[in-house]
């Protein structure tokens, strides 16, 4: 989400300091990424004074075992927006390099994932599995979907999970979650860049795993695994649907609160991607991350 240091919606946004300040106390995260614009922050000189109080703000607001802020930017290339994640502090650059140019720059400790993209009329140009696992597939601000770049994306054989996020006003709207074997900064992080994540407009739980393996892992098998759904709403849940190759193959009904299940979906040979999507009475949804799955013949 932005603060008043980007120069777009300054009278709403507030402070950095009111940024996680409602973080912890109102909507109750367990992390966040502040990812005001490189433009804004010196045209992401990470010597500036401004990188300087963002790099503060991050620093100070870590509270062990409770939130766990990092290091985050918007990358301002209109063609190619992307938010930038970070476990170092010194990952603020200029926006102006094409972003495979960027990529070469980073590291295991820093991704990337499209914000907005609708507006990246770069998208596709450019491909990185590692650099950019995760792509948003809800924005709170503009209550906008993409489930159609998503597809397409997915369609040119990516490797992306999903995740939503707030822009302006919606830090209680949005929400990146993310499944990880312990709760500390770098732990999440790492389960963010493995894809074991889905995105929500709600605090809504959803777990999605094929056999052994977890939505947002990449396999291969004779054929698909049943996949378990485990799902707590804030509502009532009153669709649970199957997306193959960017077709809603199957839709439950389940209209209740908690879900735990078992589907079996039949897949031809030949690389797939598959995930679940729910959707909940009141209208809040969730998007789970895809599987990628090779079957043999």
């Amino acid at each position: 989400r932005h603060t008043d240091l980007s120069i777009c919606m300054v009278p709403a946004d507030g402070s950095l300091d009111d940024a996680y300040r409602y973080a912890i106390d109102v909507a109750q995260l367990d992390f966040l990424g502040v990812t005001d614009h490189s433009r804004d922050i010196a045209r992401g000189n990470h010597l500036s004074q401004l990188w300087w109080r963002e790099r503060k703000e991050v620093t100070r607001h870590r509270l062990t075992d409770v939130f766990f802020p990092y290091f985050a930017y918007e990358r301002s290339r209109q063609d190619t927006d992307h938010n930038v994640i970070s476990l170092r502090d010194d990952m603020l650059r200029p926006y102006e390099p094409p972003l495979p140019t960027f990529w070469e720059i980073c590291d295991k400790d820093t991704f990337t994932l499209p914000h907005q993209p609708f507006f990246n009329s770069g998208l596709w140009e450019y491909n990185d599995n590692d650099r950019r696992p995760l792509l948003e597939i809800y924005q709170g601000c503009r209550d906008s979907t993409a489930e159609v770049p998503a597809n397409e994306g997915l369609g040119l054989d990516y490797r992306f999970g999903f995740v939503a996020s707030s822009d302006h006003l919606s830090t209680n709207a949005s929400f990146a979650s993310v499944w990880t074997d312990k709760v500390d900064r770098e732990s999440i992080f790492r389960s963010l860049q493995a894809r074991r994540t889905y995105g929500s407009t709600d605090k809504i739980r959803l777990a999605v795993r094929a056999g052994d393996h977890w939505m947002g892992e990449e396999f291969a098998a004779k054929e698909m695994p049943p996949i378990h759904v485990t799902a707590k709403g804030t509502g009532e849940i009153s669709l649970i649907q199957f997306v193959v190759d960017g077709k809603r193959e199957k839709t439950l009904n389940p209209n209740r609160t908690e879900v735990d299940l078992k589907e079996s979906i039949d897949l031809s040979p030949g690389r797939h991607y598959v995930y679940v999507r729910l959707e909940q009475n009141d209208g809040n949804l969730a998007w789970a991350s895809p599987f990628f799955v090779e079957i043999g013949e």
